[in-house]
């Protein structure tokens, strides 16, 4: 069986079942061109591969989506002194976020990058150049930024100059796995919602569960103007089985794990198991492959039961060492 892969890797390659995608998409953008959109739902259900396929598909168009992620660790403390504080965090996360949009432009859009922004991306080079001295080095040599960038200071001008660039009737900002963002913390979610008036449309993908069992949240979300939406896709049998077979039929390992055999039960089984999580089945898959590889004579239908059962009890411990995210906004 073809292993997990990455989410571009998955974009570009057969692997990629894509009706449910499309269809999730279409369903997030109907024929509205603004909002705040929340997509939610267990983990590993298939919301960064919505995301990443949005982005794809918008390339070029008049309606571009750019994807951003930002570092789930973190890199200040949540006690703040003269150092390191709400301040300098702002100007910190205004000079990733232009980074990585001119990023997005150079990759994808180069003949604009080189004709518009050389001279935005050198400022913005000493800047980061700065920026990285400061957190290595400011305690120590007690040093200071000369100009703290405040959200969307210049990240605005990078937006104008690519809207005129490509001619764009609207613009979405993504951010995937928003409220794993510098280990859920609140002051980073009040800085990220500072872009959001910036685009036409805003969507962020959260793991919160509360999202789904909290009803008080969810009206307090929607009354700011937050639409959310629940990814779930691999909650229907037909997706799965398809997902399932085509990472076998594209791995030429022998012998292969006879997936042709397993019946709906067997699949029905296994999702409620997982809880929608894509991952979870996928790995019980691939550890099913081993156990059948180590005797071939053995049920089938137990051999998955069995690597199900052992890989959420995995991970279930591993929950155990993991604080949840929390949703701030």
């Amino acid at each position: 069986m073809v292993k997990n892969v990455s989410v571009n890797e998955l974009l570009f390659s057969d692997l990629l079942v894509k009706e449910p995608v499309r269809e999730t998409n279409d369903s997030l953008t109907g024929n509205e061109k603004r909002g705040k959109l929340i997509l939610t739902g267990s983990r590993g259900c298939g919301k960064s591969t919505v995301l990443a396929s949005r982005e794809n598909d918008s390339l070029k168009t008049t309606n571009p989506a750019v994807l951003t992620r930002f570092d789930g660790a973190g890199l200040f403390s949540t006690k703040e002194n003269k150092y390191f504080n709400k301040r300098v965090m702002e100007h910190y996360y205004e000079v990733v976020m232009c980074k990585k949009f001119l990023d997005h432009i150079k990759e994808f859009y180069p003949e604009l990058f080189y004709k518009r922004f050389s001279n935005l991306s050198a400022i913005l080079g000493n800047k980061v150049h700065e920026l990285d001295n400061y957190i290595n080095d400011a305690i120590y040599r007690d040093l200071s930024i000369d100009h703290k960038l405040f959200s969307g200071e210049m990240l605005s001008e990078i937006v104008s100059l690519f809207r005129q660039g490509v001619g764009a009737e609207s613009l979405t900002l993504m951010i995937d796995r928003f409220d794993w963002t510098h280990n859920s913390d609140s002051r980073v979610q009040e800085i990220l919602n500072n872009y959001f008036s910036m685009f036409e449309k805003v969507i962020i993908t959260s793991d919160d569960p509360t999202l789904i069992t909290d009803k008080k949240k969810v009206s307090g979300l929607k009354e700011k103007g937050f639409d959310i939406r629940v990814v779930d896709y691999a909650s229907d049998l037909d997706t799965v089985r398809n997902i399932v077979e085509r990472r076998f039929e594209l791995d030429d390992i022998q012998p292969r794990f006879p997936v042709e055999q397993l019946t709906d039960e067997d699949y029905l089984g296994l999702m409620e198991r997982c809880g929608g999580n894509l991952n979870l089945i996928l790995e019980s898959f691939i550890y099913a492959e081993g156990l059948h590889k180590w005797d071939s004579k053995k049920d089938i239908h137990t051999v998955l039961d069995e690597a199900s059962r052992q890989k959420i009890k995995d991970e279930k411990q591993y929950r155990k060492m993991v604080r949840p995210p929390k949703l701030h906004l």
